[in-house]
This record gives C-alpha cells, sequence and structure tokens, in this order.
C-alpha cells in the first residue's frame, strides 16, 4: 500500500520522475528544432517559433501572463480550417513540462491544441501557485491561440492538478464547448491531511506554495477549491475518478455530483471495471447519496445528449493514474461537444 501511495504522491505532485523525463526530452527536441526558427511577434507581444513537422506546425510561444513571460506548446494542423475548436491541455504536478506526444497526437485529429507551462514550470518566470494564477496563465494563452489562430470555441482537458486549472478556467468563459477532468481534487486541505499520515517528507513544498497549514492559512486553501467554480461551468463535464485513489477522498467526487445537480445539471454516472470494460459487479461504497443506481456502460455520445448533462465515470481498482480507456473516452467526448468543421 506505501508504494501505491509513493506512485500516487508521484502523480500528483510531479507526474512520476520517469513521465516527466520522457515529455521534457521530448519537449527539448521541439525547443531545439524551434530554436533555430526566428521567432515572430503576433499582436499580443507573444513570440511563436513554428516548425513543420508532417502536416502539422508546432510552435514553441512565449507569452505574458500578469506581467510573466510564459512558456507555452501550441500544436495545429497545417491545412487549419477555419472555426476549428482550440484544446487547452492542462498538465498537473508542481514540475511538469509540456507534453508534445499530447499535442501532436490531438493535433493529428484536426484540433489546434495549447499547453501552457505555467508559472514557475518548464522555463516559465514566476512562482508555482497551484491552481491560482495558472488560471489566469491557461486564459491567457486562449487568447493569444484564438487571436492568431481564428479557432472558435474553447474544450479545457485537465490531469490532476490541471483539472482544477480547466474547472476555473472554463468558470469565467462563455465559448466553452466542454470541460474533461481526469483524477481531479476537489479539496486540496484534505490532501494534507493524507499526506500528513502517508508523506510528511512532501509536506514543506506544500506549505511553501500554499502559504502555510490548512489549519494557518484556511483563506489560501479554500480560494484554490475548483468546486466553488462548478456550478459557473455552463457546459457539459466529464469527470473520469479512479475509486481507489488514495489522494483524492471519493467524497470529493460526491460533493461535485452534488454541486451540479443543485446547478440544475443532469448527471449520467456510470461504473466501468479499471481497464474500462462494461458491467462490473456493483460496489456500493462508490454509489454516492441520492446518485441512485449507476449505468454499468458508457452511453452513446450524442451532441444532444451533452445539453444540459455531464457524465462522471468511476473506474474501479484503479488509484491515481490515468488510462488509455480514460483518455479514449476524453476524445469521444471532444469530437462530440466540439466537432470539427
Amino acid at each position: 500500500m506505501r508504494i501505491l501511495m509513493s506512485l500516487a504522491l508521484c502523480l500528483l505532485l510531479t507526474g512520476c520522475e520517469v513521465e516527466r523525463k520522457s515529455q521534457q526530452n521530448q519537449s527539448r527536441t521541439v525547443q531545439e528544432k524551434t530554436q533555430k526558427v526566428t521567432p515572430e511577434k503576433d499582436i499580443h507581444q507573444a513570440e511563436w517559433r513554428t516548425v513543420k513537422q508532417g502536416k502539422l506546425n508546432l510552435s514553441q510561444v512565449t507569452y505574458l501572463s500578469e506581467g510573466l513571460k510564459i512558456d507555452a506548446l501550441v500544436c495545429a494542423p497545417q491545412n487549419l480550417k477555419a472555426g476549428t475548436p482550440l484544446l487547452m491541455l492542462e498538465h498537473g504536478g508542481f514540475d511538469t513540462e509540456t507534453d508534445p506526444r499530447k499535442c501532436n497526437e490531438y493535433a493529428q485529429m484536426g484540433y489546434v491544441i495549447a499547453q501552457s507551462a505555467y508559472r514557475g514550470q518548464g522555463r516559465s518566470e514566476g512562482k508555482v501557485e497551484a491552481c491560482l494564477g495558472e488560471v489566469n496563465d491557461s486564459l491567457a494563452l486562449k487568447q493569444v491561440v484564438q487571436d492568431r489562430l481564428k479557432t472558435q470555441g474553447v474544450v479545457h482537458v485537465g490531469v490532476s492538478l490541471g483539472g482544477c486549472i480547466a474547472l476555473k478556467a472554463a468558470a469565467q468563459q462563455k465559448d466553452v464547448k466542454g470541460v474533461a477532468i481526469l483524477v481531479t481534487p476537489m479539496d486540496f486541505a484534505q490532501q494534507i491531511r493524507i499526506l500528513r499520515a502517508t508523506r510528511p517528507d512532501a509536506l514543506s513544498r506544500w506549505f511553501e506554495i500554499f502559504g502555510g497549514t490548512p489549519e494557518e492559512a484556511p483563506e489560501q486553501y479554500e480560494k484554490r477549491r475548483p468546486i466553488a467554480a462548478a456550478p459557473q461551468v455552463n457546459a457539459p463535464i466529464l469527470n473520469l475518478i479512479a475509486a481507489q485513489d488514495p489522494l483524492i477522498p471519493y467524497k470529493q467526487q460526491c460533493d461535485l455530483l452534488s454541486v451540479r445537480k443543485k446547478a440544475g445539471k443532469m448527471v449520467e454516472v456510470v461504473h466501468l471495471a479499471r481497464n474500462g470494460a462494461p458491467n462490473p459487479p456493483l460496489q456500493q461504497r462508490y454509489v454516492c447519496e441520492g446518485e441512485g443506481k449507476p449505468a454499468f456502460k458508457l452511453p452513446e455520445f450524442k451532441p444532444q445528449d451533452f445539453k444540459n448533462q455531464d457524465v462522471f465515470v468511476t473506474y474501479y481498482d484503479l488509484h491515481h493514474t490515468s488510462t488509455a480507456h480514460m483518455w479514449k473516452t476524453v476524445q469521444d467526448f471532444l469530437r462530440t461537444v466540439a466537432p470539427l468543421p
């Protein structure tokens, strides 16, 4: 169990060393290529260094957010059609760089992808704030990309801490077509309580970022909670949950379910096996109060189904990580709520 706790902590805080190094190596490859290109400046004074890779344009972008120079990666088809939706990919962790592999993958589908490294991460200026200033970094990048590439509508996809950024950014916009969050915490003070019991050695970084313990600085934890922004998200939410997440008590997902229902949203609740297989035996401890009996297979994603409805998917026997089935579900959701022109 301690090994699983350590793995989960790694995923939440750093994205895991092996994966992070792999992403960094890919990011450096893009950076090395783009550094040879003379940067172009746009109306926002953002610098674009773009190289062609197959049928895609890969751009290393340096833009301004609240006076800070922030590093970003943008991927787009070369034959970009007018009105193509923008996908904002919000990464997790406190020390994670952009992910060229995911950027490339979704651009191959025909979308424009934008990923901010956020303040204090990658080559960006500033300090990590944990779902505070990073929300403004995401919104600023969205504006930069939207104005230059003439995208239309936006979908936010966030993993772990990035899910918090996705929800809070989506709550401040009117052109959001959908939000997909994976293994996303709703209450950071609860994470501290868990880490006190399992990884007290990791707390110093958290306290540095948050300005103290939950008892010393409760307002700092409160203003970062994404659940407070959830009622303001008018777009459909796809919430992908790991049932046995050692860092996110399952009650947090029940709380989000309750908040969305009180906001007038219908919520389709689905329980699947770890690998996404349908019809697992019901595990009653993962049924939220007032939820009713969950479905045991994904609904057929249709545009009319997402006008006023969320989908919450619980994966049994899964810890703090994402899976291939989760990302396949995100792609199906993306195609449904934000079809290509």
